[in-house]
């Protein structure tokens, strides 16, 4: 992927992160980017994990990571969206994760935004932080917090 050759100067070594690829990255996998004619498998994705060690933080291993988040049923059936977006997150924090990292905008929108309706529905606390995959990188290259909107989350981002 070449992910050997970003500049990390600020390794995220102390931080247990989630990967957290969605429904739509990944899918169908026949349309996704290939890296050497590989596509990357909608069953067993690997790349966001990959990059996680790239950064130096611990990938967490966790059943819903190719779920979907509820962005898309929101408006419909909020309560199914609050379920899927709790269970993502409660897995995640259940296996240990200290954040999640989501290449997907829209994901990274419902589970900030949408955390405490989650947890409602969830019946417990989560009090998950979600990066943007940008942020994660950006965070790693050394580029301050503030400059990476990490301020303007809902879901509190301590580092």
């Amino acid at each position: 992927y070449g992910f050997d050759k970003l500049p990390v100067s600020a390794p995220l070594t102390e931080k247990r992160i989630a990967a957290f690829y969605g429904c739509h990255n990944i899918r169908p996998s026949k349309l996704a980017a290939s890296v050497n004619g590989q596509y990357e498998s909608p069953y067993r994705p690997q790349s966001l994990d990959n990059l996680i060690g790239t950064v130096g933080a611990q990938s967490v291993s966790y059943e819903h990571k190719n779920k979907c988040c509820g962005f898309h049923v929101d408006l419909q059936a909020p309560e199914t969206s609050h379920k899927l977006s709790g269970l993502a997150i409660l897995d995640a924090k259940d296996s240990g994760a200290d954040m999640i990292v989501t290449p997907c905008p829209l994901c990274h929108l419902n589970f900030d935004v949408q955390q405490k309706n989650a947890a409602k529905a969830m019946g417990q606390e989560l009090d998950m932080p979600i990066l943007h995959l940008p942020q994660m990188v950006g965070l790693a290259l050394g580029i301050e917090p503030a400059k990476l909107g990490l301020k303007h989350h809902i879901v509190s981002v301590t580092l």
